[in-house]
């Protein structure tokens, strides 16, 4: 592989690692806007989700249509939360990438 190609793909590399870090922090400054932490941390992963599985165990809700939307109800909410803990894992994994990244670009720049 030439060096102008290996440069051309580690640029690429290196936008798409950005753009994960980017994605990761807007995440971190949503988690820090206290609407957000109100309406989707306190009450929608939490107050909600606790509420759901409280009505999943009521009496009046145990027809299989109600049981179902119950367990769709709390699906998303785990999709969420767990939509949210991919995006911080690939921003930290991005992190490292751009470095090392950073560092194959100055390895070939150097070799010419």
């Amino acid at each position: 592989m030439s060096n102008e190609t290996e440069l051309n793909e580690i640029e690429l590399s290196l936008e798409a690692a950005k753009a994960r870090v980017d994605l990761a922090k807007s995440l971190a400054k949503l988690k820090k806007n206290a609407d957000f932490k109100k309406l989707f941390l306190n009450k929608y992963l939490n107050s909600y989700a606790v509420r759901l599985v409280l009505l999943k165990a009521s009496m009046g809700m145990q027809a299989e249509e109600q049981q179902l939307n119950i367990v769709n109800q709390l699906n998303g909410i785990g999709q969420m939360n767990q939509y949210m803990m991919y995006v911080e894992q690939e921003g930290r994994m991005a992190e490292k990438a751009i470095s090392d990244f950073e560092e194959d670009r100055a390895t070939i720049l150097e070799e010419g």
